[in-house]
């Protein structure tokens, strides 16, 4: 490459590695608003229970208080499972970098040898795909569950005011 055009792919790889950053920071993110907002859903139902317990309140729309407590623990352990997948996938990614390092650091690997490592490597870049397709998924059922939760606790808070 030309001393120009190096320059200018180094600037776009630094770039592209304060995007990647930035967006797995705004992940890291997501997650714990969904597990704030979650736990402090389910604290308010419960001390929302505690009150009808004592005779302080008498509603007719129970329903939707229940309905948001199913949702919002929905939404906690979905998200645990989005954590699992992401740490699964993260794991077969590590093993898949270190096959690669083997790959090009020994230039005496037979032909055998790397063969077996091209196998593997298939099959760990496909299990990490569906690793991460699944963190996907669980991350948008999280969010979804606990903003429909939170929006029948908003209901129910509504009606009884």
């Amino acid at each position: 490459m030309k001393s120009k055009n190096q320059t200018k792919y180094d600037e776009w790889k630094e770039y592209l590695n304060s995007t990647k950053e930035k967006s797995d920071y705004s992940l890291k993110r997501m997650d714990l608003l969904v597990i704030s907002i979650s736990s402090g859903g389910l604290y308010v139902i419960f001390g929302t229970i505690k009150e009808f317990k004592t005779g302080k309140i008498l509603v007719e729309n129970s329903y939707l208080l229940s309905i948001a407590g199913i949702l919002l623990l929905s939404s906690i352990i979905v998200n645990f499972f989005s954590q699992l997948s992401g740490y699964y996938a993260n794991h077969y990614e590590e093993i898949y970098i270190f096959n690669e390092l083997e790959i090009l650091s020994n230039e005496s690997l037979k032909e055998i040898d790397k063969e077996k490592i091209n196998t593997r490597q298939k099959t760990n870049d496909s299990f990490v795909k569906t690793c991460n397709q699944f963190t996907d998924i669980f991350n948008f059922i999280s969010i979804i569950t606990m903003i429909i939760g939170i929006s029948f606790l908003t209901g129910f808070l509504l009606s009884i005011f």
